[in-house]
Formats: structure tokens, sequence, C-alpha cells
């Protein structure tokens, strides 16, 4: 009951006195790691299942829980090993395989993980979890139709079930079919009006049709439904921003920090809102406040980079730019932002040095998120006819570059 009522420290204090009266009590012990876990006190929980397993090798709640602890603490090889240890005890086991699919999953091993999920399939092939994992394995790979058969056959063995329909409604959007979208999402409110999820997933589609009207509407009635609800009020101010209705978008933003005051997320938005209208200082407030409850933030970091190089403090900009690099050195979002600082410093031997210098980290992994940096490389090489580290970055990474980047890398050195 303590639990229930969030009281984990008498929840605590009463399994300590049971297991004082009784040591060998395992299913106390196994429930104490659960509370542990819920405190964030995963040591704690770990000790306490490695004991219980030295009494019961073979209990397999325990070997579950560690399993859990372990993906929380990133050790994916031993929540493997602990996984694959409880299905040598019992080979019949379906939520191990689960959870090991999950493992696979954040290693990437997504072949591993649809064998492991087929195979639970095999021993009951009415299970509904596997379908919608091995439908997120397959939106993973891009492949849609697959992903879709594995939902349309969870909603034929339950017909009401909601969460395969949320699963579909995202293979939907990402392929642009909206209209199914919206029709799979309109059929989940059929089955359960009070649903909050199905109404902002709506917002989100009425939003890419450009029906602002009808994705505030549908927003508004989930307010009504919940007031306290935190990610409307976000979608909310993101329609008021693209109908230039600041107020109203500050309004929401607003609420959403007087009912979560730590939340990090409406602050980002109303900088967004205020440095639209060029109420710099304001941006500039609710961005330090992220990075006081966030000190190793580095989103606020970027966005004051970009609010201080539109009011020519380079150097300002070009300091926090180095900050948020100190914490996260191969961060391509900060690199650009450094890059424009020392370019308008007219300093284009530095952002040369920096540039290449931070590509050929070990670490550094090129990407989509690159190109923002690289593009700001080649404007300064542009800027200050730097043609031949250009070329060298040509002939280096070109196959690093999205077309717009190799089109303007081009034009340099040509």
């Amino acid at each position: 009951m303590y639990q229930r009522q969030n009281k984990l420290g008498d929840a605590e204090a009463l399994l300590k006195e049971i297991l004082n009266i009784s040591p060998k009590d395992l299913n106390s012990r196994v429930e104490l790691a659960k509370i542990y876990q819920r405190q964030n006190k995963l040591g704690d929980a770990e000790a306490i299942l490695l004991d219980l397993l030295k009494l019961d090798s073979n209990n397999l709640q325990a070997r579950t829980e560690l399993a859990k602890i372990y993906q929380r603490q990133n050790k994916l090889g031993d929540a493997e090993a602990v996984l694959l240890e409880s299905l040598k005890i019992d080979s019949k086991q379906l939520h191990p395989r689960t959870e090991l699919a999950k493992i696979y999953q954040r290693q990437n091993k997504l072949g591993d993980a649809e064998a492991v999920l087929l195979e639970s399939l095999k021993i009951d092939s009415k299970q509904l979890h596997p379908r919608t994992e091995l439908a997120k394995i397959y939106q993973r790979q891009n492949k849609f139709e697959k992903a879709e058969q594995w939902l349309l056959e969870y909603i034929e063995l339950d017909p009401k079930g909601l969460h395969p329909r949320t699963e579909l409604a995202k293979i939907y959007q990402r392929q642009n079919k909206l209209g199914d979208a919206e029709a799979v999402l309109l059929e989940s409110l059929k089955i359960d009006s009070k649903q909050l999820h199905p109404r902002t997933e709506l917002a989100k589609i009425y939003q890419r049709q450009n029906k602002l009207g009808d994705a505030e509407a549908v927003l508004l009635e989930s307010l009504k439904i919940d007031s306290k609800q935190l990610h409307p009020r976000t979608e909310l101010a993101k329609i008021y921003q693209r109908q230039n209705k600041f107020e109203k978008a500050e309004q929401r933003l607003l609420e959403y920090i007087e009912l979560d005051p730590k939340g990090l997320h409406p602050r980002t938005e109303l900088a967004k809102i205020y440095q639209r209208q060029n109420k710099f200082e304001k941006a500039e407030q609710r961005l330090l406040e992220y990075i006081e409850l966030d000190p190793k933030g580095l989103h606020p970091r970027t966005e004051l980079a970009k609010i201080y190089q539109r009011q020519n403090k380079f150097e300002m900009a070009k300091s926090i730019s180095e900050q948020a690099l100190k914490i996260e050195p191969t961060n391509s979002f900060a690199m650009a932002e450094l890059i424009g600082a020392l370019t308008s410093q007219k300093k284009p031997e530095q952002v040369c040095e920096r540039f290449f210098d931070f590509v050929q980290q070990k670490q550094y992994r090129f990407g989509r998120h690159s190109q923002a940096a690289i593009f700001r490389f080649l404007l300064c090489c542009q800027k200050y006819d730097l043609k031949k580290d250009a070329q060298r970055f040509y002939g280096l990474y070109r196959e690093e570059m999205d077309s717009k980047n190799e089109q303007k890398c081009y034009e340099i050195v040509r």
C-alpha cells in the first residue's frame, strides 16, 4: 500500500522489519529492490538481488529486476547475460525475451532483436507486446509494410487495443499518409473518448496539414479533460507562434512553468518567442534559468550563442559556444555557432584550425547534424577567399556533405 501511495520510505522500513524477522523471505527482498530502484539507489537494489540469488540461484524474478538495473546503468552486456541465464533455467519464459529484444535494439542489433521476438511468438502466438516491438524494429529499418502487418494482427487479437493504433498512426505519419493516421487516432477516441495521447498526435497531424484551428480545438479539448497537462501547452504555443499570436503563446508556456517550475522545454520555447520579437534580454534570462536548472545543458548554450551574435556580442557568443564544446566536444551545433562568432570577429585562421581539429576527433561521427557546422565553415571560406582550406575539406570529406554543402564547396573551389 505504501508503494501505491508513493510513501517509499515507509515501505522500505516495513520490508526491512519483515526481513529482520524472516531473513530468507525472498519476495520481500525483491520488493525492497524495486523500492530502491524507484529511489535511484541502484547499487543497493543490485546488492540485495545478488544476495537473493545466493539463496536461490534459480529465482527468475530477481534476475528480471537485475536486468532492469543493468539497463538503467547502461550495462547492456550484464543485462543480456542475466536474461540469457534466465532462459537456461526456463527456456519457455516470455518476459526475458522481450527484455532481450529491447537490449538488442539499444545495441542496434536489430536482427537479433527480431529473432528473439519471433521465437517468443512461436512459444505463444497470441502475445501482443512482441508485435509492437517487432513493429518498432521494422520502422527503424523503414520496412513500413511489415510494421503495419504486425500492428494490424495486434488489433485483430485485441480489437479495442489503443497502443497498436498509436504506433500505426506514427507509421502513417512517417509515410506522409496523414489521412490514414488521422482515421486511426479518431478510432482510438471512439474506443476511449477520454484518452489524451491521441489528441496530441491529432494536433500534430492538423499542424502538418496547416489546419491550425482544428489543432487548437483538439488541444483545448484535451486540457478540458485534464487541465494539469503540460504537453498540450507547448503544442498550443507552437500554433500561436505560427499565427504570430505571441502573447497567447507566452501565456501557455508561463502556465507550463507554473505547473512545473523546473520545466526546461517551455524555457527554450519562450526564448524562441522573445527572439522573434527581438526581446533579447528576456530570451537570455530564460536560457540562463535553463542552465541553472541543468548546468550541463547544451541546447540553451547554442541558443544563447545565437542571441549574442544577433546583438553583435561575438566574444560572448564565442565563450558560450566553447562552454558547450567542453561539455560535449563533438557537438556540431555548438561548433557551428563558434565558427559564426569567429567569422564575425574576422578570425578565419582560427575557424580553419578549430574546425579541422573538431572533425578529426576520433570520436566524431558525421551525419545530418554535421551539416550546419560544415555550412558555416564554407561561408567563412567564401567570405575570406580560403580556397585551399575549402579544397582540403572537399578532398577529405566530400562524401560526408549533403548536396547543399557540396554545391557551396564547389562554388568556392572552382
